[in-house]
């Protein structure tokens, strides 16, 4: 591997660390503006990767981490279409429930919101 290559290889990958701690910095903002604890709230926010598959495991974890420390809920969807559960099939080689199994270590309950396929 030459020099420019590695160099294309580290730049991207500090630009999508960049992009994942950009996020998860304006997700706790909103927390912290607009999410009422209160009991009857109308307001509450959660966090919401997209889901499994479309997001990285390590911003799964991140983003399931910053919700235990905000003390808010996550959410995220399985999938929505049946060409996303064979989108899971084919590259991942398991079906969205498996995946999002595969992060168990996520240590709290996650409210998933998933079409029936």
């Amino acid at each position: 591997m030459n020099t420019d290559h590695r160099t294309k290889i580290i730049a991207g990958w500090v630009s999508l660390l960049t992009a994942m701690l950009i996020s998860l910095a304006a997700t706790a903002e909103a927390v912290r503006r607009f999410h009422d604890p209160s009991p009857g709230a109308m307001v509450r926010v959660a966090v919401a990767p997209c889901s499994p598959f479309s997001v990285s495991s390590r911003l799964m974890r991140e983003t399931a981490k910053l919700a235990r420390e905000l003390g808010v809920r996550m959410h995220t969807h399985l999938a929505e279409t049946r060409e996303e559960d064979m989108y899971c099939r084919q590259t991942l080689g398991r079906t969205p429930a498996e995946d999002l199994a595969m992060l168990q270590d996520l240590r709290m309950p996650i409210a998933v919101l998933s079409k029936a396929l």
